[in-house]
């Protein structure tokens, strides 16, 4: 029986715990109070409700008349074993859970307070799960978000790496730049200081050689 019938039956067919087909057979007590029986196995559509077992015959229809009633009573314990109430089911364990709700919780209002407080578990429970859903999408965003602040900063470092190598790369060419004019300006020093030696060597050599030709050939002055 799927979880959606089980709601079904609990609220739209009047607070039915399990329906479905089971294997039974009648069953009868010895003197020794143990179960005994001659009847075989048939097929019995089965409804369980809190508090009733109820069955109908495979092969008859499902009226009033043809309906065994089972009462349950909270005094009873149900085992995996095969349950004996006048009747012996065989694989009881598939409505074992069942079983025991129709024991435990007699009444159809028994029941619903117990469907209620499941409700209410179940709600918390989801409450917990969507808590836990934002928790991790929470931490999965805030690790997004430090991964894409650590790839920041290292685009960060890496562009600042850069510009200090281009800043020194560039104080180094202006350095030998420097230096290069400095030694081009020192030449021309040195090239303006040796042609103002050679210029004021030439003029003295000039200025000797001029006295040299009037003390050797004097110039005679003749007045008209």
């Amino acid at each position: 029986m799927s979880l959606n019938e089980r709601y079904m039956g609990r609220y739209c067919k009047v607070s039915i715990i399990f329906e479905g087909f089971l294997m039974c057979k009648g069953a009868s007590k010895s003197s020794w109070c143990l179960p005994k029986s001659s009847h075989k196995w048939e097929t019995y559509w089965c409804a369980i409700y809190p508090g009733f077992i109820y069955l109908w015959p495979g092969h008859k229809p499902k009226t009033l008349t043809n309906r065994i009633a089972l009462k349950l009573n909270q005094s009873m314990s149900v085992q995996v074993s095969p349950f004996v109430y006048s009747f012996i089911f065989e694989l009881f364990s598939s409505v074992l859970s069942d079983m025991k709700l129709a024991i435990q919780y007699q009444t159809k209002e028994d029941l619903k307070r117990y469907d209620q407080k499941c409700s209410k578990k179940s709600e918390k429970l989801i409450a917990t799960e969507k808590n836990l859903t934002w928790r991790l999408a929470l931490e999965s965003e805030n690790a997004r978000l430090m991964q894409l602040l650590d790839d920041e900063r290292r685009a960060l470092h890496d562009e600042e790496t850069v510009r200090a190598l281009a800043t020194r790369f560039v104080v180094s060419m202006l350095d030998e730049e420097r230096d290069r004019r400095e030694q081009l300006e020192e030449r021309v020093r040195v090239l303006e200081n040796m042609v103002n030696e050679q210029s004021s060597q030439r003029r003295e050599t000039i200025s000797s050689m001029d006295k040299y030709r009037s003390d050797c050939f004097p110039v005679e002055f003749i007045k008209t």
